[in-house]
């Protein structure tokens, strides 16, 4: 006799089985699936905003929507390192026009040219761009899709793990026929999280690397 904490189920749609259980997660959210779609990935932004621990393990293997789902997860952050001074950057401007107006009659004309060159780049903001996850950097876990890539589809949501065969797609959940278990047991959840953590599957891109592959 099969135990009452575990559930199964084969066919499409098979999201309507087990997706709540991620929506309802007001603790642990935990991801893996080589593929996502924008909208899953919004789903767990949001549950982090609301304080859920959420982790994300995926690959580099951009199938339509997977590239516009890390898109929605990494954003592109500026921190200002000086701030502009403008009045030096205005003077370095005035003095660039006059010496290029003046230039071709003195000598003086081209060292205005050049100081105003040198008061604008003094005077200039300057700013350090970077990119992070909206989850946390230690969070979003993105393998390399060699040629054995990650191919495991299994998610943690409090003390519910859910594998299969269903990716975090539209296809996967709406379109495709697919099988999925549910089965609730908190001391196994802990054993899964613990191996995911360790895990180390294939090489891990930086966020910067996404960033630049993915085209920010």
């Amino acid at each position: 006799m099969m135990e009452e904490n575990v559930k199964i189920e084969i066919g499409k749609k098979i999201g309507d089985f087990f997706l709540d259980h991620m929506r309802n997660a007001s603790k642990r959210l935990w991801i893996v699936s080589p593929w996502l779609s924008p909208q899953y990935v919004k789903m767990a932004i949001d549950k982090k905003k609301d304080g859920v621990d959420v982790k994300i393990i995926t690959t580099n293997n951009y199938v339509v929507g997977h590239k516009e789902a890390l898109k929605e997860i990494i954003e592109k952050k500026k921190d200002i390192v000086k701030k502009e001074n403008r009045a030096l950057t205005h003077l370095g401007k005035a003095l660039i026009v006059l010496g290029l107006l003046g230039a071709i009659f003195s000598i003086f004309a081209i060292v205005l040219f050049v100081l105003g060159i040198a008061l604008f780049l003094i005077g200039r903001e300057r700013a350090r761009v970077y990119f992070q996850a909206k989850i946390g950097d230690d969070n979003l876990i993105v393998y390399s899709f060699s040629a054995h890539p990650l191919h495991a589809k299994l998610y943690i949501a409090d003390s519910k793990i859910m594998v299969g065969s269903a990716n975090l797609t539209d296809a996967g959940l709406i379109k495709n026929t697919e099988s999925m278990a549910i089965i609730e047991n908190a001391e196994l959840c802990e054993k899964i999280a613990e191996k995911i953590a360790k895990g180390q599957w294939a090489k891990r891109l930086t966020i910067e690397e996404i960033a630049r592959e993915i085209k920010l």
